[in-house]
This record gives structure tokens, sequence and C-alpha cells, in this order.
């Protein structure tokens, strides 16, 4: 039964991170999925892991969907993973990706990213940043590529806006 609910939890996560990730602000999502629990269960972490490989095979585009849904479920099994999101230039062009690390091994990966990747954001276990830090987004940020992870401006609703100019 444990087996049937790691492979459930990982195909919800498959269908819901597509929409997630274009509409939550990072920080805000990393949080919203992340599950940690203190009792360890190799046993599942590594079908986790073997589930997560199968449902994103070969596919480096949605690298932040693939590392949210591992962060997840590792960490409700009990591992304390990191979930990292790094950018590496490519001339004027920033090019993002995500990926999990347990105890500093990049996990799903073909090689280290750290080697071609500079972390920008890194999540505990919790889905808090690991460093405390509040991200916001530059202002005069070149466009990122497909694989960065979305970060997202806060918005100024009607509301709001007729409050700061009544104040």
């Amino acid at each position: 039964m444990r087996r049937a609910g790691v492979i459930l939890r990982l195909l919800a996560l498959r269908l819901f991170l597509p929409i997630a990730t274009r509409r939550l602000p990072l920080p805000r999502l990393v949080r919203l999925v992340a599950r940690p629990r203190t009792d360890l269960r190799a046993p599942e972490q590594q079908l986790a892991v073997r589930v997560a490989a199968r449902l994103w095979r070969e596919s480096d585009r949605p690298c932040l969907q693939r590392s949210l849904a591992l962060h997840s479920e590792l960490g409700r099994l009990g591992a304390d993973v990191t979930l990292v999101c790094g950018v590496a230039r490519d001339g004027e062009t920033r090019i993002g990706h995500a990926w999990v690390e347990d105890r500093g091994t990049a996990l799903l990966e073909r090689g280290d990213p750290r080697s071609l990747h500079e972390p920008l954001l890194v999540f505990d276990r919790y889905g808090t940043l690991a460093d405390g830090r509040v991200t916001t987004a530059p202002a005069a940020a070149p466009r990122a590529t497909h694989e960065s992870p979305p970060v997202h401006a806060p918005r100024a609703t009607p509301r709001a806006t007729r409050r700061q100019e009544r104040a």
C-alpha cells in the first residue's frame, strides 16, 4: 500500500505542477508541496527516485517540476533533501536549472549541475530558503530560457492601488 501511495502522489504532482509552476511564485510553491517527516523510509525513497525518473524521463525542460515533485516526496519520506535552483550564462541569456540534492549528491542528473550552474536559491526539506533570504526579481534582468524557474513580482490589485492613492 505504501508503494501505491508513492506512485499516486508522484502522478498527482506530475499533473499539478505544470499548471502550478506558471501560476505561483517559486518560494510559495516549494512551501506548498514540501511535506517533511522525521522517520526515514529508505525503500520508499528509492522507489520515489525510480518513479520520478520514469515520469519525467529524458526531459530536461520541466526540471523544476521534476525537482519539486522529487523534493516533496523524498521530504515526505524522511530524507534530508534540498531543492537547488541555479543559473548558467550563455552570452546574454541566462539558462536556469533546478535539481534535488541528497546529502550533497544531485539526484537524477547526468553530471554535477553545480559545475555548470551557479546556485541562486536553495530550499531545505521544509520548503524554506536555506539562508533565509527573501527573493525579488531584478528590474532589468535579461529574458530567461524555458528552463528557468519562474520569478514572479507581486501584482498590484485595483483595491491595493486605490488604498495607496488614498494614503
